[in-house]
């Protein structure tokens, strides 16, 4: 009983002293629920999140597979994501690399690190994905699980919106007896509009990020041959002195 009240008494200085304190504080101080987690399963913290990650079946990764190939292959073409066709993978060549993609997220989803896959598990990534091509995955990934996370949020504040918003049954039938309106009509329509805006802005930002990194990877190109140029320049300046 002793120990039971002194662990309460810890807990509810706890809870005060996170009150008291701005996040940012307590996040500088390691005292946050996800440093707690970590103390307490010993985990690496930046693979907390895989923790806190609902399971994920066969046909929801290959789904997050198809899109994580869509973005490296527009990245790789140096194309706009637009640009790739609506029934991609179009190719044998294209279901190989969609194929590569799952079998990275499949392995990511149960534990295993990129360097880990990028050792000990070539054969499931080669020679369509390169150890750059991982760590993309890796962190599309991560941005795919925030986005799904967001989602989630939204919907289950649409379902307590419409769980506690009282019907005028004068109104319901009003409704039932009217044609809906193009736009689509009240709480739900708009909140459904919102989700959509959202998962919109998170692709956007998606297609950001691939053309930003194909364009560095083409500047990066573009010096590398202008420093080989130079190079066998100074050579052949010195053969022929």
């Amino acid at each position: 009983d002793d120990e039971d009240e002194e662990e309460d008494a810890s807990e509810a200085a706890e809870r005060r002293l996170r009150q008291r304190y701005e996040p940012s504080v307590l996040r500088a101080a390691h005292v946050t629920s996800e440093a707690d987690l970590a103390r307490k399963c010993d985990f690496p913290e930046r693979l907390l999140h895989w923790l806190q990650r609902d399971e994920m079946g066969d046909e929801a990764t290959r789904v997050e597979a198809k899109t994580v190939a869509k973005l490296l292959m527009a990245r790789r073409r140096r194309k706009p994501l637009h640009h790739l066709s609506a029934d991609f993978p179009e190719t044998p060549q294209d279901q190989h690399f969609e194929d590569a993609c799952f079998k990275v997220l499949e392995l990511l989803h149960s534990g295993y690190e990129i360097p880990f896959i990028a050792t000990y598990r070539p054969d499931e990534y080669q020679p369509w994905l390169s150890t750059h091509d991982l760590w993309r995955v890796f962190d599309l990934d991560a941005q795919w699980d925030l986005t799904q996370k967001r989602r989630l949020n939204l919907d289950n504040v649409a379902s307590a919106l419409r769980a506690h918003m009282p019907v005028d049954p004068a109104r319901k039938d009003a409704a039932a007896s009217s044609s809906p309106s193009p736009a689509g009509g009240g709480l739900e329509a708009r909140i459904k509009a919102r989700a959509r805006a959202a998962e919109c802005e998170e692709a956007r930002k998606l297609k950001e990020s691939a053309l930003e990194e194909a364009k560095q990877g083409a500047e990066e190109a573009a010096h590398k041959a202008a420093r080989a140029k130079a190079e066998a320049k100074a050579k052949t300046e010195a053969v022929a002195e």
